[in-house]
């Protein structure tokens, strides 16, 4: 798969990307940030899995992050570092605590083939699951635009008028939970004291990260708060 640069896309990393190219939408009962090119394309995507699976909840739904492919990098500035179609806002993962990144391919996963075939089938192969990936890596959570910005603007055309049936109304999609702000951090609460809040990093910290599983946390165990909210100002226990 090329980069997303090479595609049309633009640099990730160039200064004020996020602002120029992110936007978030609402859909299925969560707020994910995704590439302006594609809201459309994404909330159709999203509004046809929750017809199956419950995607609201905790905070393990993602969209817009500026990092590396798990396995190169880690840091942006490492030269073995690959930016994850992430990056560019062309990804989102969804209830990344039950739909694991995994070579077990008897891994437990929630979201199946069944589903997620006819959601893609209109997208001609350019938005795809990582539950499909050929390698022995598959990323059960994890979706993907693998197309150049001109194909996306005919793809989200084809999702907006898809949306049509499902969402008449000009009005957008309650969320069931209140949208992730824009800049956000991960809190958990300390054991010994519930009323202390420690911080465990980004929006873009998976569940499934080591800084979870080293404190033998879930997603039940985190909130998302702004960066700017009271209760990150308390002391680090």
């Amino acid at each position: 798969m090329t980069d997303a640069a090479a595609r049309g896309w633009g640099s990730a990393t160039a200064p004020g990307y996020r602002q120029a190219n992110i936007a978030t939408i609402h859909a299925g009962g969560i707020a994910v940030p995704v590439h302006k090119a594609l809201t459309d394309a994404f909330t159709y995507l999203l509004t046809e899995l929750t017809k199956h699976y419950p995607l609201a909840g905790y905070a393990d739904d993602w969209g817009y992050c500026l990092r590396c492919i798990r396995g190169t990098g880690p840091a942006l500035t490492d030269p073995s570092c690959r930016l994850s179609n992430h990056s560019w806002g062309l990804a989102v993962d969804l209830d990344s605590s039950k739909n694991p990144m995994t070579s077990d391919l008897h891994a437990t996963h929630e979201i199946v083939r069944a589903v997620v075939d006819p959601i893609l089938a209109p997208f001609g192969g350019r938005l795809i699951w990582g539950g499909e990936y050929t390698s022995p890596r598959k990323d059960y959570m994890h979706f993907e635009y693998i197309g150049t910005l001109g194909q996306a603007t005919h793809d989200n055309l084809v999702a907006r008028r898809l949306l049509v049936p499902v969402a008449p109304s000009a009005k957008p999609v309650p969320a069931t939970r209140p949208p992730v702000p824009k800049e956000t951090r991960m809190l958990w609460k300390t054991a010994h004291d519930p009323a202390i809040w420690e911080t465990l990093g980004s929006h873009c910290e998976h569940v499934d990260s080591a800084a979870f599983r080293a404190r033998g946390l879930t997603a039940h165990d985190v909130t998302v708060v702004p960066d700017d909210h009271p209760v990150t100002k308390l002391p680090r226990q």
